[in-house]
Formats: C-alpha cells, structure tokens, sequence
C-alpha cells in the first residue's frame, strides 16, 4: 500500500472501493473523479498507468496553514521512490 509521509505526518492511500465511496459521501468534492489507480498494480517495463489516488491526512487546521510543502513520496518495488511535488498552490476542500 503506499504511503506518503511529510514529516511527522503521513498518510496511506484510500483503496479502489474506497475511493469511489468518497464520491458518494461527498457528491460537492470540485475535483476530477477518475479512475481509481489500484495499489496492487504491476507496471511493466516501458508501460504507463493512469488513474487517481486519494489521501487524506490527519492534522489540525492550524498544521495545515504551518506546512511548507505537499510532496507525495512514491514507493514501488525494486525501484527508485517517485517524489511529486505540486506546483501551484495546494488548498483545503
């Protein structure tokens, strides 16, 4: 499963069942809903995947509005970790 930390805070993606259910919960979300990227998913060599992962992180408003960044550390076996950082500014919803 990946996880991503930033600090001492961190986060695991939400499952392919559960990220479907997230649209279900909250019909108002403004953004894209793709499909759901599986955490189980084999890339071969010279294939890509597309697909959206949804995260959430446990921290108080105040954390929040502290933070310097919103880098996403991607870890895949027998592979280099792929950091993604945002490059506009990242809000709450």
């Amino acid at each position: 499963m990946p996880h991503w930390t930033t600090g001492i805070h961190s986060s695991y993606a939400a499952t392919a069942s559960d990220y479907n259910r997230l649209f279900i919960a909250y019909p108002n979300l403004t953004v894209p809903h793709g499909k759901a990227l599986s955490l189980e998913t084999t890339i071969a060599p010279g294939q890509t995947v597309e697909g959206s992962v949804v995260s959430s992180f446990r921290m108080s408003k105040q954390q929040w509005d502290a933070r310097k960044d919103l880098n996403f550390t991607f870890g895949f076996l027998y592979q280099p970790n792929l950091v993604l950082a945002p490059h506009t500014a990242v809000t709450d919803q």
